[in-house]
């Protein structure tokens, strides 16, 4: 059976842009799914809480990290 791996990046307060950035790029880009932070949600309202896109057949998963880190960007992959 072939595996597949799901990236999944992690951001705090940019996942929505860059969620539109990455499927502006390529033609075949799309968001599957997108749910957003309400208020009084962990997360600052109207951010991501989680999406999924796919870009060329290849599905990532990202979201908006409500907890404070010292880094802007998951610094791994």
């Amino acid at each position: 059976m072939p595996k597949q791996v799901l990236p999944f990046l992690m951001f705090q307060g940019d996942a929505g842009p860059a969620l539109d950035l990455y499927t502006s790029l390529f033609d075949d880009a799309r968001v599957l799914t997108l749910t957003r932070f309400g208020a009084g949600g962990p997360g600052a309202e109207g951010t991501v809480q989680q999406a999924t896109f796919s870009i060329a057949g290849q599905v990532f998963r990202c979201f908006d990290s409500p907890p404070v880190h010292d880094f802007t960007f998951t610094p791994s992959f």
